[in-house]
């Protein structure tokens, strides 16, 4: 700090220091002003020296060096302890840097400056869909899983064609047929003549053979094979109302030409 000083009545201006011969004549002392030294000995790094307004001050600093770290998790911290050190560095590993990309952070989600990308969003919830629930080949993300549509399309017509039973004829599973007034759905495959064996079959119904989303083809009307008109309306599957044990529409000369 500069200071105006007097030496044999004459006035120095802006001095910060005075060097002056010493008594034996080896050299010189340089005195410094310390007015404004605030320094303690725990600002001065250990085993070295300064001074202060109460003479030498000796440093009490420790020197811990050079300091290095690694984060690895969330939790994780480094401490510093108090007292000089030389520098370096502390961060996250390479390896966890390179997860910290918009496609691994949600939408809206701000991680270490980086963005979530718009297309990361969360896929839960309780009322989850299903792959009936979308479009064939279409693909969505439910509950962190990818799910590929089975849905059909809404021009999907399923037609189940259906003849009775004949035990000289071979099935494949899938296969339908009529017996005993019920529709059945083959379950095992038939490789040779055989009476109807309840246990290679299942008992199904239309709707219930039409996936979601599907619409099964309207029937228009039900006939005997002997009849010449189709009944509409509420049919019932019976002998008479198809005209299996006798014929109610049919012209006496339909019926003849059927027996010649």
């Amino acid at each position: 700090m500069s200071k105006n000083i007097v030496i044999h009545s004459l006035v120095y201006n802006g001095i910060d220091s005075v060097e002056l011969p010493l008594s034996d004549q080896t050299g010189t002392a340089v005195f410094h002003d310390i007015s404004d030294a605030t320094a303690t000995q725990n600002d001065i790094l250990e085993t070295k020296t300064a001074y202060g307004l109460n003479g030498e001050i000796v440093g009490a600093m420790p020197n811990i060096g050079s300091l290095d770290g690694t984060i690895t998790s969330v939790s994780d911290s480094r401490d510093i302890p108090a007292g000089y050190t030389t520098g370096g560095r502390v961060g996250l590993s390479v390896s966890d840097q390179a997860k910290i990309v918009p496609t691994n952070i949600r939408s809206g989600v701000n991680i270490l400056g980086v963005d979530g990308s718009s297309y990361v969003v969360n896929t839960y919830s309780e009322d989850a869909a299903s792959a009936q629930d979308i479009s064939r080949n279409k693909v969505a993300f439910v509950n962190g899983s990818r799910v590929v549509g089975q849905m059909p399309d809404n021009d999907d017509i399923y037609t189940i064609i259906a003849d009775a039973y004949d035990d000289t004829q071979t099935y494949s599973v899938g296969d339908y047929c009529i017996y005993d007034y019920e529709l059945y759905k083959c379950i095992q495959d038939i490789s040779s003549s055989e009476t109807f064996d309840p246990t290679h079959w299942e008992v199904v119904t239309v709707m219930s053979e039409v996936p979601s989303g599907g619409t099964a083809s309207a029937v228009t009307g039900i006939k005997g094979d002997e009849e010449l008109t189709y009944r509409t309306g509420d049919v019932n599957l019976t002998r008479d109302n198809i005209g299996v044990s006798r014929i109610t529409n049919s012209d006496i000369e339909a019926v003849m030409s059927n027996l010649t």
